[in-house]
């Protein structure tokens, strides 16, 4: 099959929030059981969704492992395209999905049917997973019950064929301030929780400041930073709102940078009595794979410079073993936005680089 076929044949899977994770899946594992590769379908109990892993000749430590998330955020009503049809305009291929990430699924499957299997040395895994966009409950599923070691692996996602070879870290909270209601008349008879959160957030940008003196050049920016995502208190403007609730994050540079701003966080509520309660939505170190065999293959096979990300992604949930991780995949890098595209030309090279980083690390 052509790549645009294969890209063609994923997008018409609808898996917005994984509504048809188990026909995609079970169409991934039927084109790689016709490879040759072992299949290994990964059940979530509470949910039903499945990962699928799939080897072949799988019989050394020096194998490569590609990642693909199988999911999509859903279309906005702005697209013109059918999002689940894929549709060619020149050299753009347009579909929910065709950036992020069955471009790169569709290219990796391509690359393996070019590719001589017989001639492999060292195996060929590839993991596909459910729920990326939200939560990455699919890879955290993944992890629970296998482990993967010693491995080369490539997140499939879409970079318009430049190696990521960093992506920053992520410390995720959600707090919920306390306070007492009262008549918005007579404000001094309760306490204010939207107040306590705004001063508190005032101590939280001066935490962000400083924790942008730090710098690593391959991040652009090369700091720390903190974002405000969500506010979210009071139900009158004539009440004294008891309760506020705010979600927000910082994008880190440094392993172990997420545990000193929990710790930070936690002084700060105590050293000035805040009434609040503190979740740690995630706390996830930066995934920083400069040197190594993998990134200079990458780098000597594109003929692009290695350089970092400030998002994350199931690379990250992969580190350590002994696991070399790069994130290379298609482009342009249009994700999550209204007629999504990928081109067809960066389909096409993607695919030559999936199949000599096999031939080059597999046999």
């Amino acid at each position: 099959m052509k790549v645009e076929d294969i890209l063609k044949t994923l997008v018409a899977f609808n898996t917005v929030e994984d509504k048809e994770n188990k026909k995609i899946i079970f169409w991934l594992e039927a084109f790689l059981k016709k490879k040759g590769f072992v299949t290994e379908k990964i059940k979530d109990r509470e949910t039903g969704k499945i990962n699928l892993f799939a080897s072949l000749a799988n019989k050394s430590a020096k194998g490569i492992v590609f990642v693909g998330h199988t999911d999509t955020v859903p279309a906005s009503s702005l697209w013109k395209y059918d999002p689940f049809k894929l549709t060619q305009a020149g050299d753009k291929l347009f579909g929910l999905g065709t950036s992020d990430m069955k471009g790169g699924i569709a290219a990796l499957l391509a690359a393996i049917e070019q590719t001589d299997l017989k001639k492999l040395k060292n195996g060929v895994s590839v993991i596909f997973t459910f729920d990326e966009e939200k939560t990455f409950e699919g890879i955290k599923n993944f992890i629970k019950k296998k482990k993967i070691s010693k491995s080369k692996i490539i997140i499939a996602e879409p970079t318009d064929c430049r190696p990521i070879v960093a992506t920053k870290g992520v410390a995720a909270f959600r707090m919920e301030f306390f306070g007492k209601a009262a008549h918005g008349s007579v404000p001094d008879e309760g306490k204010n929780a939207i107040k306590a959160t705004c001063s508190f957030l005032a101590q939280l940008e001066k935490i962000g400041k400083r924790l942008e003196r730090g710098k690593n050049n391959i991040f652009n920016p090369s700091c720390a930073t903190l974002n405000v995502g969500k506010i979210q208190g009071g139900d009158a403007i004539n009440k004294v709102p008891d309760k506020c609730f705010v979600e927000f994050e910082f994008r880190t540079i440094k392993n172990g940078q997420g545990d000193c701003i929990i710790k930070e966080i936690k002084d700060l509520l105590k050293k000035r009595k805040i009434k609040a309660e503190l979740a740690v939505l995630i706390n996830m170190d930066p995934l920083i794979n400069e040197k190594g065999g993998l990134a200079e293959l990458a780098g000597s096979i594109t003929k692009k410079e290695l350089t970092g990300a400030n998002y994350m992604t199931e690379g990250s949930f992969l580190a350590g073993n002994g696991n070399e991780i790069i994130i290379l995949g298609p482009g342009p890098v249009n994700a999550h936005k209204a007629d999504e595209y990928v081109s067809k030309k960066s389909l096409y090279k993607t695919t030559e680089i999936y199949k000599k980083m096999i031939e080059d690390i597999c046999f």
